[in-house]
Parts: structure tokens; C-alpha cells; sequence
């Protein structure tokens, strides 16, 4: 996950496209990854072998797929007009990425474990109480060029958005953009939390709400959140969350100053006015 020392540029680049998404066009347009896709399409997209050690499977494997920026070509979608690149996988993940860093590190959509016989794609692993593989697509990075946050190795991928910063991030904006210690806070929150967490009802959904119609600050002491978070399954048999080792008790400190920045600005403030949104989107 992204270090401390690393805030400065990720947080520039965060408030420069918060300033100027508004300029940026606003495409709307998404890849649906239904299981056909790259086979109705594998005539005009080339297949490349690639080898990673990726965070689900942890040892060095071949896997057959093809390189985003082809992607884009084919689908003749410019990233250097793009603020943010979202995926969605199947289990309610959902991680945006800054455009300008996919465009510089040109990562890689994994269709296939090339180790596995019998027409297998994917091999099934354990993880916090559940089984699951990284299928149907599984979005992958080269290590050795730049050190890429783990969220952003999303498996069970089966949508790409595009969309400016504001569209993408919405209501967990902070207010109070000026302010270093929220935004380096919501900076943590968008790369390390967000993908499975949502503040305001934007962001995943395969964890908890933090922000409506309670606010975790409002419930849950510092103190709690943070061993909570080093160890998830101290507190829950089978927890989904993975134990934050990456974060350190100071960034984790920043993102609660975030929480209790947001839960003065929340977009309701009860069950059912919350339900009333979720079930518009």
C-alpha cells in the first residue's frame, strides 16, 4: 500500500484532478467483462504472457491476457483524457485508479492461469472464511517497475468505468480541501479503504459503511479501530477484512481524522433515507 513518504505526489495529484475534473469529459462509459468478451474479440486483440506474484496467490506465476493500453486502443479510448479508471469485481470490490498512473504503468488484465489443465482458469484459494479465485479477470502490475498498492491487484474484475474525479468520488469528498491532515486522510482511505468500503454510500460494498446513517467515529473509539484494523480476526471468526499490516498506526490515525471530518457532512442520516439513495443508483 502507499507509504507516507509518497502522500505529496499522490496528494497533488489527487487535488489536481479535484480542481480540474470539471473541464475533463465526463464519458460515462464502461467495458462490461461478461466471460465472452475477449473471445468474441480475440481476433483483434492479442494475447500476452505475463509473470507476477500477485497478492492472491503469492508465488510466481504465467498468466495469459492482454496489456490495458491495448485494451483502450481497441475500444479507442484516449486515458490521457481521463481522470480516474474504476473496477468493479463480483464480490462488490471496487477500485478507482488515477489515469496518469495506469498510463505510466501499463498493468495487465489476466484472463487466464496458464499452470492449470483441464480447461481450468483459476485456482480457488481460501480467504478470511470464504473461497475464492481471481476470475473472471484479474488486473495485474509489474513490481519490478514501480511499487504498485496492493488494492490496486483487483481480482474477480467484470466492469471498467471512466470517469472524472468528481463522478468517481462524489460525496466522500472532503469539504475542507485545504486542510493536509483530511486529505492525506481521504487520500489513504481512497487508495488502502475504498475498495471495499464506502463513506457517503461511494466506494465498494463488500465492507461496512463508514460513514451513514452512523458515522464509525460516532460508535467505535480510536483506540478500537485501529487494533480492529491490525487484526480483524482477533474480533470475527472467518473476517473478510485482511489484517492492515501495511498501514501504520499514524496513517491509520489519518483516515479517522477523515471519518470525523465527513460525519459532519453526511447525505442522510437514517436507515431508511439511505436506503432511498443506495436504491437509486
Amino acid at each position: 500500500m502507499l507509504l507516507l513518504k509518497n502522500f505529496n505526489k499522490l496528494l497533488c495529484i489527487i487535488i489536481f484532478l479535484f480542481f480540474t475534473s470539471h473541464i475533463s469529459a465526463l464519458t460515462r462509459d464502461s467495458i462490461i467483462l461478461e466471460d465472452s468478451y475477449f473471445t468474441e474479440n480475440s481476433k483483434k486483440l492479442k494475447i500476452e504472457r505475463f509473470e507476477a506474484i500477485s497478492p492472491l496467490y503469492k508465488i510466481k506465476k504465467n498468466y495469459d491476457g492482454y496489456y490495458l493500453k491495448d485494451i483502450f486502443k481497441f475500444k479507442n479510448i484516449d486515458i490521457l483524457k481521463l481522470d480516474v479508471v474504476t473496477f468493479e469485481a463480483k464480490d462488490g470490490f471496487k477500485i478507482s485508479i488515477p489515469a496518469s498512473f495506469i498510463n505510466e504503468n501499463n498493468p495487465f488484465l489476466s484472463i487466464r492461469d496458464t499452470s492449470l489443465a483441464n480447461g481450468k482458469n483459476w485456482e480457488e484459494v481460501k480467504d478470511g472464511g470464504r473461497i475464492i479465485d481471481g476470475g473472471p479477470y484479474y488486473l495485474m502490475w509489474d513490481l519490478k517497475k514501480y511499487k504498485v498498492p496492493e488494492n490496486y491487484w483487483a481480482f474477480g474484475v467484470v466492469k471498467i468505468l471512466f470517469q472524472s474525479f468528481k463522478e468517481t468520488y462524489g460525496e466522500s469528498i472532503p469539504e475542507n480541501t485545504s486542510n493536509k491532515k483530511i486529505m492525506q486522510g481521504f487520500q489513504i482511505y481512497q487508495s488502502s479503504c475504498s475498495g471495499c468500503h464506502s463513506v457517503n454510500l461511494v466506494g465498494g460494498t463488500l465492507g461496512l459503511e463508514m460513514n451513514v446513517p452512523k458515522n464509525f467515529t460516532e460508535y467505535l473509539s480510536k483506540k478500537f479501530i485501529i487494533s480492529y484494523s491490525k487484526s480483524p480476526s482477533s474480533y470475527r471468526a472467518n473476517a473478510k477484512m485482511p489484517p492492515q499490516h501495511f498501514l501504520t498506526v499514524n496513517e491509520i490515525n489519518l483516515v479517522i481524522s477523515y471519518l470525523e471530518a465527513m460525519k459532519f457532512n453526511k447525505i442522510c442520516n437514517t436507515d431508511d433515507s439511505c436506503q432511498k439513495i443506495t436504491l437509486k443508483k
